[in-house]
């Protein structure tokens, strides 16, 4: 009976640290809005969304926001920040696909406690990212001046601008001379 009594004891005294514990614990609250994103765009025109964080709990949080997918053609601004108790925050997404089509994600966001008085957990939700990517109306030359590096473009059209300048000055100036004669 001994060793029953003590195997009893022992019970108790755990499952009341455990609800102390449980009773100390707490998790970052966090929110977004809107639930699901949908974006699009075009080959040529990135497809952009934006959503909000707001830190539902009591205390200061540090939030992180990344991609399950997609990260060398997705970008998030910004990706990490500090949010008070009840502020709230705008994500932007950018997605710039080369090649049309749906494409699906998901975007994690993470509510890390920045206080450590007490246990806290941490907090996170998934948001659904839905991106559709048309082709659009590109013509032939749209899609070679798409294929160029933007920089090389501009050198480009600059050089051709003064090639079809210096024509209208010397065709001009030979019209000036024979109408001066």
């Amino acid at each position: 009976m001994g060793n029953t009594d003590t195997i009893m004891k022992s019970a108790a005294i755990i499952l009341v640290s455990l609800f102390l514990i449980a009773a100390n614990a707490e998790a970052v609250s966090l929110s977004v809005s809107p639930p699901e994103l949908k974006a699009s765009g075009s080959v040529l025109e990135p497809a952009s969304a934006k959503f909000t964080v707001k830190n539902s709990s009591d205390g200061v949080a540090l939030f992180e926001v990344y991609l399950d997918d997609f990260e060398s053609a997705i970008k998030l601004f910004p990706e990490s920040f500090i949010l008070e108790a009840g502020e709230k925050k705008e994500i932007e997404v950018k997605a710039d696909f080369g090649k049309s089509g749906k494409y699906q994600t998901d975007i994690s966001v993470l509510a890390k406690p920045v206080a450590n008085s007490a246990f806290r957990a941490a907090g996170g939700l998934k948001i659904p990212l839905i991106v559709e990517i048309n082709e659009g109306k590109i013509s032939q030359l749209g899609l070679i001046f798409a294929s160029f590096d933007r920089n090389a473009l501009v050198v480009a059209v600059l050089l051709l601008s003064f090639v079809i300048l210096g024509f209208v000055f010397r065709y001009g100036f030979i019209k000036f001379k024979k109408v001066k004669n």
